[in-house]
């Protein structure tokens, strides 16, 4: 019967055992887990300190080979994004953020869109784009203009287990932090073709001390860098590029900027360098820049206000 598993959600896990015991629980009691052998859970644990071992040898106990799971003798951080795929048997690897609890009817919809697409990238945007449910995106460049830097987020990824075997160096850029992002652009030189589920399936929570990482250099430095290499290759047109790079700053930088200064509690993110960076990357551009300090100087007034209200 494990010959037949269609998908592999693969959790890597580090100190959360309370959020993963929710993440799991959310994943058995759906009926396509419990009443078919279509879908495992596969976990592993980055050396936890916490009770993770426990929670999740409780599982196991219940659902026997449906869910496995394996720790790492040390913390090898983002390497273990592969360490989890490798360990999926499913036709399709899904990474799951041990924060990223699923909605009921989740496992259907994903197993009927991996069912319906075979010879697709597949990319599950969670209902953050501005778009249709499902966007056919023929090349590269058309992919990077609705997905933008949601390419970066670990709960969109997924990889057929076919390809997973094809990728050489799978780890190469770990030390970005951004292994899957790196991994889902070179995937379109096996496939020319992507499909974005963009439907709600998900709920992912922030967990308290969010961060513990330095924002501009994952997001400024290290996804530009990523996108760029796209650009040498012909993958990616310089106009497309250009445009990402302005999205990357007006909705996403600017507002972890503007949450990390009023809540330095909630958010651990460093900063460094940040205003010598965005000028790094946009001096050519100065109307960008403007239009940015005021986009943060809006954000920080609405904020007060309802902080306030």
């Amino acid at each position: 019967m494990q010959n037949n598993i269609i998908l592999s959600i693969c959790i890597p896990t580090y100190n959360r055992a309370n959020y993963l015991k929710t993440t799991i629980l959310s994943i058995v009691n759906q009926h396509r887990f419990k009443d078919s052998y279509d879908v495992e859970i596969i976990i592993c644990d980055n050396c936890s300190e916490d009770d993770t071992k426990h929670v999740c040898l409780s599982f196991v106990e219940i659902y026997g080979v449906k869910l496995r799971y394996y720790r790492n003798e040390i913390n090898i951080k983002d390497s273990n994004f592969e360490k989890v795929l490798s360990y999926g048997k499913g036709s399709f690897l899904k990474l799951n953020n041990d924060t990223l609890i699923h909605q009921e009817g989740s496992l259907d919809e994903l197993i009927k869109t991996i069912n319906e697409n075979n010879q697709n990238i597949l990319f599950f945007s969670n209902g953050v784009l501005k778009e249709n449910e499902l966007i056919y995106c023929e090349n590269f460049n058309f992919f990077i203009k609705k997905a933008s830097y949601f390419t970066t987020w670990i709960g969109a990824f997924g990889i057929w287990k076919q390809d997973f075997e094809l990728i050489k160096d799978f780890n190469r850029y770990s030390s970005l932090q951004l292994v899957q992002t790196d991994v889902l652009f070179r995937l379109f030189k096996l496939k020319k073709a992507a499909l974005i589920n963009n439907k709600k399936l998900f709920i992912s929570y922030s967990p308290p001390k969010k961060g513990g990482y330095d924002l501009i250099t994952v997001f400024l430095d290290n996804y530009i860098f990523l996108l760029y290499e796209q650009v040498k290759l012909g993958l990616l047109t310089t106009k497309v590029f250009r445009d990402d790079k302005k999205k990357l700053l007006y909705y996403h930088i600017c507002p972890w900027y503007v949450n990390i200064k009023i809540d330095p509690n909630q958010f651990t993110f460093t900063l460094n360098d940040f205003y010598s960076k965005i000028y790094l990357y946009y001096k050519k551009d100065l109307i960008t820049i403007f239009t940015f300090i005021f986009k943060c100087n809006l954000m920080f007034i609405r904020q007060y206000i309802k902080k306030f209200e």
